[in-house]
C-alpha cells in the first residue's frame, strides 16, 4: 500500500501563515514518520521554497481550504 502524498502546496500555505506546527504534525500523520522526521522535512522545504512566498491574498486562503477540503473527502471516501 502506498502513502498519501501531501501537496507541497498546502504545507507552504500553512507555514506561510504561521502554521509550522500544524504543518509538521500533519506531515507526521500523513507520512507516518517521527517528530524529528517531519520537522526536517518541513524545514527542507521551507528552505527550498522561502522565495515562492508573497503577500497575503485571499486567493492562497482558498486555495488552502480546498485542498484541506479534498484531503478530507479523500479520506473518508477511502
Amino acid at each position: 500500500m502506498c502513502q498519501p502524498a501531501i501537496p507541497d502546496e498546502l504545507l507552504l500555505l500553512l507555514l506561510k501563515n504561521g502554521g509550522q506546527r500544524e504543518a509538521v504534525d500533519m506531515y507526521q500523520e500523513e507520512m507516518g514518520v517521527s517528530a524529528a522526521e517531519a520537522r526536517r522535512q518541513v524545514k527542507k522545504l521551507a528552505r527550498q521554497n522561502s522565495g515562492r512566498w508573497s503577500a497575503d491574498s485571499y486567493a492562497d486562503v482558498i486555495l488552502l481550504l480546498l485542498v484541506a477540503v479534498s484531503l478530507i473527502l479523500g479520506v473518508l471516501l477511502a
